[in-house]
């Protein structure tokens, strides 16, 4: 992941991720991992000139979480996963 986002934070003032909005989720099988894991993406996200939406998810436990078939279980996890992603779409994106 951080060489994929050292990768699309190039060439600085042209990169594919600045002024984009961007939506992020995480999953853990920790209580914390995932929330600590937005935190830091979050900053980096920042830093590379991404415009992060302020809503994210942040999936604690994930192996309760999912069912199957790799389907978030619970419905209103999923509900708020469609929000996160619909925010991304809806944030106005600079010069657009």
């Amino acid at each position: 992941m951080r060489n994929a986002l050292d990768w699309v934070s190039r060439p600085r003032g042209n990169a594919v991720l600045e002024g984009k909005p961007v939506g992020t989720a995480s999953a853990s099988p920790s209580p914390h991992g995932a929330a600590w894991a937005q935190h830091s993406l979050h900053r980096v996200l920042t830093v590379i000139g991404a415009d992060v939406v302020r809503e994210e998810l942040a999936v604690s436990h994930a192996f309760r979480q999912f069912d199957h078939v790799s389907r978030l279980a619970d419905g209103e996890l999923r509900a708020r996963l469609g929000e996160l992603v619909e925010r991304s779409y809806a944030t106005p994106t600079p010069g657009a």
